[in-house]
């Protein structure tokens, strides 16, 4: 069966803001979870320390990317990402001040900075094919239940 080139198009072009994702309560829960894991690691005991680049922490960078990154592929509309990037940005602020109040995590003004630019890049890359991953994935599930009929 051949394919036109619309159909590759389609498969390719960028989601538009109103078009829902098929299993997008699962992504939902997925992301959700997410966010609790980056909780958890920043006021646990013994967090990882994957280190630092170019001076930026490198886990607090792809936490908040990765989170951002997410929820940009769930929420299309460019002021719901902005949103999220705002709650994103608000969480690591509180999370990092909640670390000064313990014994064991200490205060930086330099995490809060590392978040928002792991956010400032998650929100450049969504612009990206990286922004539609989670569509991808479901595409590619939708072809492999066909086949499989």
């Amino acid at each position: 069966m051949q394919r036109t080139n619309a159909v590759v198009i389609a498969k390719i072009a960028p989601r538009s803001a109103r078009e829902a994702l098929r299993f997008e309560r699962f992504w939902l829960a997925c992301g959700f979870g997410f966010v609790l894991l980056v909780v958890y690691l920043s006021l646990c005991h013994d967090a990882p320390n994957p280190g630092r680049m170019f001076e930026i922490k490198i886990g607090h960078f792809v936490a908040y990317g990765w989170l951002m990154l997410w929820f940009s592929q769930i929420f299309a509309a460019a002021p719901t990402r902005l949103r999220f990037a705002a709650a994103f940005c608000l969480m690591g602020i509180v999370l990092e001040f909640v670390q000064g109040l313990t014994d064991y995590r200490t205060f930086a003004y330099s995490d809060m900075l590392d978040n928002g630019i792991g956010l400032s890049a998650a929100l450049v890359l969504a612009q990206t094919r990286l922004g539609n991953g989670l569509a991808g994935v479901e595409a590619a599930l939708s072809r492999l239940m066909v086949r499989k009929r």
